[in-house]
């Protein structure tokens, strides 16, 4: 834990952790449903979802210390993963965008754990270029047939619902020729192709989502038609900030364990810690993770406030997945021979963290978005 936090969140922090710790830890590497269930009857998937909903109305500083713990005290990133997206609809998205009806259609199946939620934009054409998808919605009297696919989605095998966005114009404004859509697993023309093998995050399953001719009743317009590039922003914003802080906590206990093996390991006579090139990694560890803290208070108070968060979430993910990534890799030095074997876990950190790099946008999309926030002109 760190030890910055102030005490009413270092209590919040010391539940979570003890529950991950001994609920989540062990077993399977592959998405296990009961440790979902344990989380639902935790209270984990309520936190920040309204108390008209069926939630606890938490605060977005205390969802992100929600997160940050969960980081710290589940050793299994993937299914941690898993968690975080699923809450990008839940707390991110359907408080924000969907109609009163929505809410009270889905809201307490993500609560309690019957209904697990996925985010579907990107295409094999389309990344980081959110507003180019080309997945075609088309209004057919009071319904929606949308053809189409998405690559590389977070919890596709296992999800019950599907934000999917979709282009329903194909007028000369990119950004308000987008829609979300609310899609059911078992809706017609929904198949959720085989399961993405990759380097790691095992427990958080990835997929394809293919939709052919599937027919959806306008009430599953979610927001507004047009509105879709608003919910894109919304989902990247939550993802970037919620996500990420959970990559924090991971991060904190990586150190952790890095100065407890540093203490102990002896090469010459000496505890490797005493070697400076040794112990300047583990400082430049805790200088990252103490500039991530501060960054995720700022925009915890600035949520709580109402305030917009686009630059801040930008500059954190920018932090945290350079950080994350060089966290890891610096522990596999540091652990040496017995880092790279699979029984210590360090291999897997190293597995787990590279990917923070790339999704939400890559290091190198937050640098372009916050050089055009600083004023940096670019030609076309």
């Amino acid at each position: 834990m760190n030890q910055s936090l102030v005490a009413e969140h270092k209590r919040l922090c010391q539940q979570i952790e003890e529950f991950a710790q001994r609920e989540l830890n062990g077993g399977e590497t592959a998405f296990c449903r009961l440790k979902w269930e344990k989380c639902a009857n935790f209270g984990l998937l309520a936190m920040c979802i309204p108390e008209k909903d069926g939630g606890m109305s938490e605060s977005a500083m205390d969802s992100l210390i929600t997160h940050y713990a969960l980081g710290y005290g589940c050793m299994d990133n993937g299914f941690t993963f898993a968690v975080n997206n699923h809450l990008i609809i839940a707390e991110g998205i359907f408080p924000r965008a969907a109609n009163a009806g929505q809410c009270e259609d889905y809201s307490q199946g993500f609560i309690d754990g019957s209904l697990i939620a996925s985010y579907a934009i990107t295409e094999p054409d389309h990344g980081s270029d959110s507003a180019g998808v080309t997945m075609q919605a088309r209004l057919v009297g009071n319904h929606y047939v949308l053809d189409g696919s998405k690559l590389y989605i977070s919890n596709a095998s296992i999800a019950d619902i599907f934000v999917v966005v979709a282009r329903t114009s194909d007028g000369p404004s990119r950004l308000n020729s987008l829609s979300a859509f609310i899609v059911h697993k078992d809706d017609i023309g929904v198949e959720v192709g085989k399961e993405i093998k990759k380097m790691g995050l095992m427990g958080c399953p990835m997929g394809e989502l293919v939709l052919r001719g599937c027919i959806l009743p306008k009430e599953r317009l979610l927001g507004s038609e047009g509105g879709g590039i608003m919910i894109a922003n919304l989902a990247m914003e939550w993802e970037r900030t919620f996500v990420f802080a959970s990559h924090l906590g991971t991060m904190q206990k990586i150190m952790e364990n890095c100065i407890t093996y540093v203490n102990s390991r002896r090469q010459f006579n000496k505890t490797i810690g005493s070697y400076q090139l040794v112990s300047s990694k583990i400082v430049q560890m805790g200088i990252s993770i103490e500039f991530g803290m501060l960054l995720m208070s700022k925009i915890g108070e600035l949520r709580d406030a109402g305030k917009n968060t686009f630059r801040e979430s930008a500059m954190f993910k920018y932090h945290i997945g350079e950080a994350y990534a060089k966290t890891s890799l610096d522990a596999l030095q540091i652990f040496g021979a017995y880092g790279y074997s699979d029984e210590s876990g360090v291999e897997r950190q190293v597995r787990d963290a590279l990917a923070a790099r790339i999704y939400s946008g890559t290091s190198e999309i937050q640098q372009d978005i916050l050089a055009k926030l600083m004023g940096i002109r670019t030609d076309s």
